[in-house]
């Protein structure tokens, strides 16, 4: 009777596999851990809360006739401004 001997590519596919397995499962249980560990975020209970570590919104990217028109800061007197509030 001759003795069964496994293919090459059948031990590194198998081997492959079981690699992923351990992988997935030690993540798994690291996941698990971190979630478990991990305590509810102010914005959770509250729903009125959408804005958490965050700046403000502006956009200040308008450029100015001359250098002394940037200096004194008058965004609205800038030729290449233009307001978008109101009716367009």
């Amino acid at each position: 009777m001759s003795a069964y001997r496994p293919s090459r590519r059948s031990v590194l596919s198998t081997g492959a596999a079981l690699a992923g397995w351990a992988v997935f499962s030690a993540q798994k249980q690291a996941f698990a851990a971190d979630a478990a560990a991990v305590e509810s975020p102010v914005w959770d209970a509250r729903p009125r809360v959408f804005q958490v570590n965050r700046e403000a919104a502006r956009a200040q990217l308008v450029p100015y006739a001359s250098l002394s028109d940037a200096l004194r800061g008058h965004l609205e007197r800038s030729p290449y401004f233009r307001s978008l509030n109101g009716s367009w």
